[in-house]
This record gives structure tokens, sequence and C-alpha cells, in this order.
């Protein structure tokens, strides 16, 4: 995503992200990690919010980026775009930077760059991902520019407040949050923890995965926290988190 910006130091960034078959995951996994690296990847069994496409289309289309002179598989432009936006509205936006990832793609991208394959997967992602383009655009005032897409009906009212609001206060991430089962019986430590975990209204609608709402997301929201929930009582060692449905 760095490479995106003029210059990688512009986009701050804390580990490595690293995709692969899920028959190579196990193999993957006992590769040793010594010193910094330990950390630093973060290792995935398939792509993720991708996996509506075949890893081995994913391969086929993928690009090739020479780092310290080692050349490394990453995904194509039209990839990479859509699972900026269906991860950062899975993870509610609640980083402004995930959104400004988003418009730096789109207005970045190559000539060669193809919407048809964009828009290749699951059509209900399809549209949540374009959902993520047009908050970019209205939010950071960017609709007057021409490398934007085809124009579009305006995201929901309620995604644009919610994002919004989400970038108001400080929420902990995932990878931020104290395990449940570590959680004090105390109120005030257990109520905390629980707001923590209120699905926010992008989160919830990721997580349910249907229709898109066009009036409010509350819905989505209750449906979303009983499956967390329900994941949670059958596995309490597990911290739900939402997820794009396979």
């Amino acid at each position: 995503m760095a490479q995106a910006y003029a210059s990688m130091t512009d986009r701050p960034f804390a580990d490595f992200d690293v995709y692969v078959p899920a028959s190579h995951y196990d193999a993957a996994r006992a590769v040793p990690r010594h010193g910094q690296w330990r950390h630093a990847i973060d290792l995935h069994r398939g792509a993720a919010y991708l996996d509506d496409t075949s890893f081995d289309c994913l391969l086929a289309d993928a690009a090739t980026v020479v780092i310290n002179d080692v050349p490394v598989r990453t995904f194509s432009e039209e990839h990479h775009l859509r699972l900026v936006c269906l991860h950062a509205l899975a993870e509610g936006l609640m980083s402004p930077r995930w959104l400004c990832d988003v418009a730096v793609l789109v207005l970045a991208r190559s000539p060669r760059f193809d919407w048809r394959r964009f828009e290749a997967g699951e059509a209900w992602r399809t549209r949540w991902a374009y959902v993520a383009i047009d908050l970019a655009r209205q939010i950071f005032a960017l609709g007057d520019d021409s490398r934007w897409p085809r124009p579009r009906p305006e995201p929901p009212g309620w995604a644009v407040r919610a994002t919004l609001a989400t970038w108001g206060e400080w929420r902990a991430t995932k990878g931020m949050r104290q395990p449940m089962t570590r959680v004090r019986a105390r109120p005030v430590t257990l109520l905390r923890a629980l707001r923590d975990r209120w699905p926010s209204p992008l989160e919830a609608v990721a997580g349910v995965g249907c229709g898109i709402p066009q009036r409010s997301a509350f819905g989505h929201q209750l449906i979303e926290c009983v499956r967390r929930t329900r994941r949670f009582v059958a596995e309490p060692s597990a911290d739900p988190a939402p997820r794009l449905p396979a």
C-alpha cells in the first residue's frame, strides 16, 4: 500500500501481510522467523476478503514488484483495490488512513486498470466495495476528479455518519483488545470490553453479508452481535471478529 503514495514514508505500516493457498498454510507456518520478523509477518490462509475468487485466478493476474533485488508476487491493482475496500469496511473504517488508501489507489491506478476485473466475484461484495470508493469520494470532497469510476448513487447516509462518528471516538482495534477470557468481572472493565466489541454499522453489514440497508444498519448490528456471542460461547479462547462471508 505504501508504494502507492508519493513517498513510502507517507504511509506507515506495522507488519507484512502474506497470503498463501490454504494447502500451503501449514508449511508456511513452519518456516522459522527470527528476530524482528517473528512478529512482523501476518500470515493468511487463503486470500481473506478475496476468497470469492480462486487463488489460481489471483496468481494468474498477480503483479511482481522487486524489493532489494528480490521479486515478490503481489495482487494485481484491481484485486488490491477490492481487498483494501472490503478490509477497511469489515474493520469498520476505524482509521481515516484506510479510507485514504482507497482514494489513493483509485487516483493512482494505471491506464490498464480493468474495472471488470475489480468487479469479478460475489456481486454483493462488489457493491460493498463501491460503497468504500463512494465514501472516499464524498468525505474527501473529490467528486469532480475525472479519475473516479462512473457516477453511482450516493452511499447511504448512515454509512457517512458512521464513518465520521468512528473517527471521532477511540476504539481498540481487534489486535489491541484484551481477550474476553482475561477481562476482570468488574462492571467498568466488563462494560468497556463489551463496548469495544459492539459492532459498528459498517462492521455489522460486512459481517452479516447481505443487502446494503438504506436507512439504518441497527438490525445488522444486532444480528452480528448475536453471531459473535454464539461463536464466543462455542470457542471461548477466540475473540470473535467481523468477517465477510465466503
